[in-house]
């Protein structure tokens, strides 16, 4: 009897005659060369109940001094080892992602930014709104070297806060992406380099030392691609995703931007009427390094395994069976010993487990 031969990526090419796979929630892993197959096909993570009190969608999260902090709706939440939520205050805005860092002052701060304003919260002062004038209304925040450092929204500037302290700020404390005239969307460090993410171009800063301004652009750094959405920008591997400005997936090798994404997947983003509203991050599950990239408006979730090169999808249903928006997992961090994402679609935390074949209760169909 033949072999039955299952699809292993998602990949439907313009012409269906020529391919038409979808692996929806089942992703590929390739065998020892005597197994008696070449690749096995496991199922996505399931997601189990870990906290159900929050007020509105999960809009990020990030771990600091060992405690989980989520922002759900327009409140600001640590959750602990058991999955209780403790409320630690509200913000301006109640949807829309996120965005987190936290720095190495005693105690830490967590900085949240939401396009418009900032928060700062630590368990000393508690959540505050960064009141100072010089502060800018920023989409994306990180942290080196003692600073927080912001995208100024709609500008081509970035512009950072006082060493260790996420509450004060200078007017003159800014510098301009200036290879080429194009907005700021994302700031992200890594491995000690702050790259600026623009719409058409990518330049890569580093910590001077200079006392008038720390950063300054490394010479040659200076990617002709752009980012086409600011929350697509992920960690690992040792490097950098992202959506480019051209509805390709990159990864950074060095600082040359590689195509990770098909001919397929990228013809499937092109259809998407707006697509600066996706966001990405990783999850590493069972060896696997797997690189989540959410289009809501689009209604898809394509997932990159690192370790294959392969592409699956994942997708989350209703309680009436009927398909959801897009995957509900929203952000991921892997503390108390468990692998936890935040519900996009309604206020709630899972823990993602390989032996769990539902979602949050609800049936996970997969498609091969």
């Amino acid at each position: 009897m033949p072999a039955v031969r299952f699809a292993v990526q998602a990949y439907q090419a313009r012409a269906l005659p020529l391919a038409a796979q979808r692996v929806v929630n089942y992703f590929a892993e390739s065998m020892p060369q005597d197994a008696k197959t070449e690749i096995a096909i496991y199922n996505a993570p399931g997601t189990k109940d870990y906290c159900a009190g929050l007020a509105g969608a999960v809009r990020g999260m990030k771990v600091m001094a060992g405690v989980l902090y989520a922002v759900a709706g327009n409140t600001v939440y640590s959750v602990d080892s058991v999955g209780t939520e403790t409320s630690l205050g509200t913000i301006n805005t109640t949807a829309g992602k996120v965005s987190m860092a936290v720095n190495r002052a005693t105690p830490q701060e967590l900085c949240i930014v939401d396009g418009t304003d900032g928060w700062i919260y630590d368990t000393s002062a508690g959540l505050v709104q960064i009141a100072d004038a010089d502060f800018k209304a920023a989409d994306t925040v990180a942290f080196q070297d003692g600073y927080f450092i912001f995208n100024r929204a709609g500008t081509s500037e970035f512009f950072i806060s006082g060493i260790d302290d996420g509450t004060a700020y200078l007017a003159t404390d800014f510098a301009n992406a200036e290879g080429s005239p194009d907005k700021a969307v994302a700031v992200f460090s890594n491995h000690r380099e702050l790259w600026v993410f623009g719409e058409d171009t990518i330049e890569i800063f580093f910590n001077s030392g200079n006392l008038d301004f720390p950063f300054e652009r490394i010479a040659g750094a200076f990617i002709e691609r752009g980012c086409a959405a600011a929350f697509s920008v992920a960690e690992d591997d040792n490097t950098l995703f992202w959506l480019g400005d051209d509805n390709i997936v990159y990864r950074a090798n060095g600082y040359s931007p590689q195509r990770v994404s098909t001919h397929a997947i990228e013809e499937t983003i092109r259809k998407f009427s707006s697509r600066s509203d996706a966001f990405g991050f990783f999850a590493t599950i069972s060896g696997h390094k797997f690189y989540h990239l959410t289009f809501p408006t689009g209604r898809k979730t394509f997932v990159y395994d690192v370790s294959t090169g392969l592409w699956h999808e994942r997708e989350s249903l209703t309680s009436a069976g009927t398909l959801e928006r897009h995957w509900r997992g929203i952000d991921h961090e892997f503390v108390y010993g468990k692998h936890l994402v935040g519900d996009a679609l309604a206020g709630r935390i899972g823990e993602l487990d390989m032996d769990t074949y539902t979602e949050f209760g609800l049936i996970m169909r997969g498609i091969l």
